[in-house]
Parts: structure tokens; C-alpha cells; sequence
């Protein structure tokens, strides 16, 4: 195995990580509003802003995974567009704003506060935790040209 191959490797080891702290996230969310449901508002759920960050969530997964698969880290002359395609142009971690954005549609369908405090912990956790050291991977493996992409991109 090569390399380069070894260290997408780790970076989808990581990845997968962050995507399982997600999911029990959402299980202990589920399973307390199940016994203890807290609505976010005292009134019916908004069911139409749910669906609509539901859907712009699965369309920013989507669009991500359909970028990396048509070569999101060819080289290119700049550095900053080897790795600035598709949504990597907005945020540099596309699938996990798109995770976060779905289950804060959930939250707000189920109107479950607990949905809504599980997601936001989730994120912000999956960040500092996950997301840096998957950068940290990406800045070993490519160096200057992922800092310069950094600093463009900074979410």
C-alpha cells in the first residue's frame, strides 16, 4: 500500500469515528425524548423549516461524496484549488455541515429539544475533536497546499 493510500486511510478512519459519535449522539437523543420529550417551542412542530434543512443537508452529503469521487484532490497548479472543488469551497468539511444541518431538521420536525442539544453537542464536539485531527492528517500528508486552503476556506 502506498503512502498516500495509507493516509486517506487514517483520514477515512477518522471520518468514520466522527460519523459514529453522530449516530450514538442521535440514539441518546432519541431514547431521552422517547421517556422525557421537551419540546423546543409550545407549539407544533415546524415541520416545513425541518424538511427544508433536511434536505439541504442530504444535497451538501451528496455533493460532497460526488466531488471526492471525481477527483476532489488532483493536483492542479494552485494549491488552494486542489483542494477547492464542489462544496470545498464553502466549508472544508462538507459531509459533517450536512450531517449536522439533517439532525437539526430532525430537531426541529420531532420538536425535541433534546434532538436540538444532542445535535449541537455533536457538532461542536465532532469539531474539535475529529475534524482537527483528520487536518492534521490532511496538513502532514499535503503540507502548504492544504494551509493555503485553510485560510481561503475557513469553516
Amino acid at each position: 500500500m502506498t503512502e498516500e493510500k495509507k493516509d486517506i486511510n487514517l483520514v477515512h478512519i477518522v471520518l468514520g469515528h466522527s460519523y459514529l459519535f453522530y449516530f450514538a449522539g442521535l440514539l441518546v437523543a432519541v431514547l431521552f425524548d422517547t421517556f422525557n420529550h421537551i419540546p423546543i417551542m409550545n407549539m407544533r412542530s415546524d415541520n416545513q423549516l425541518g424538511l427544508i434543512l433536511l434536505v439541504a443537508g442530504t444535497i451538501l452529503i451528496l455533493w460532497a461524496q460526488k466531488t471526492t469521487r471525481t477527483g476532489h484532490h488532483r493536483k492542479s497548479e494552485l494549491p488552494y484549488t486542489r483542494f477547492a472543488r464542489g462544496p470545498y469551497t464553502i466549508t472544508r468539511s462538507p459531509t459533517h455541515m450536512g450531517i449536522g444541518i439533517m439532525l437539526l431538521g430532525l430537531s426541529f420536525i420531532f420538536n425535541s429539544l433534546a434532538l436540538l442539544v444532542s445535535t449541537m453537542l455533536c457538532f461542536f464536539i465532532t469539531h474539535y475533536i475529529f475534524i482537527r485531527k483528520e487536518e492534521k492528517l490532511l496538513v502532514d500528508r499535503y503540507g502548504d497546499d492544504y494551509r493555503a486552503y485553510q485560510k481561503k476556506v475557513r469553516l
